[in-house]
């Protein structure tokens, strides 16, 4: 009987995936020593995984870079900006088509700064509070790793997404 004959299917998938996110560690620890210059934190906890969208043709202008890279896809800038303490977002693109700028700050806290600009594209991190997903006035309130958020509803609601009407 062989190793794969004993083995179940679900099992194995889950030994490679676990392969591929050590091989994926030991990539971005070799990564991080290139970033050039520093800005104060502004993403606590570290995260492992992000769900980045893309503003094309759009530049976020502002002072202050986390880190003012180079390299060859866009991809690569999102994972340096992953596992940089400091990036919330990127512009990627330049006349070299490979200018990887980390910023520690992302167009909600700037938006009069996102321009039009062909030579860039902008990257963010998308956060659970975008979709706008309490009802009713709710506001939203993205907890700790941007992907989970809290609705404080308004008197007469309540619920997770505050659609629930409260009977008196």
């Amino acid at each position: 009987m062989t190793f794969h004959q004993v083995m179940p299917m679900t099992c194995r998938k889950k030994i490679n995936m676990i392969k591929f996110q050590v091989i994926l560690s030991l990539l971005f620890a070799a990564v991080t020593p290139f970033v050039t210059s520093q800005v104060p934190v502004s993403r606590d906890p570290p995260i492992a995984y992000a769900d980045f969208h893309k503003i094309a043709d759009h530049f976020l202008n502002a002072t202050g870079l986390a880190a003012d890279l180079s390299v060859t896809k866009a991809l690569g800038c999102g994972f340096r900006c992953l596992f940089h303490h400091q990036c919330v977002s990127f512009n990627y693109g330049g006349s070299g088509g490979n200018n990887c700028k980390i910023l520690g700050f992302d167009r909600f806290s700037s938006s009069s700064s996102l321009l039009h600009d062909g030579k860039y594209d902008y990257y963010y991190i998308k956060r659970a509070c975008d979709d706008k997903p309490c009802a009713n006035n709710g506001k939203c309130i993205t907890n700790d790793d941007s992907s989970n958020f809290t609705c404080g509803c308004t008197r007469l609601f309540t619920g997770k997404t505050c659609k629930g009407m409260l009977i008196m």
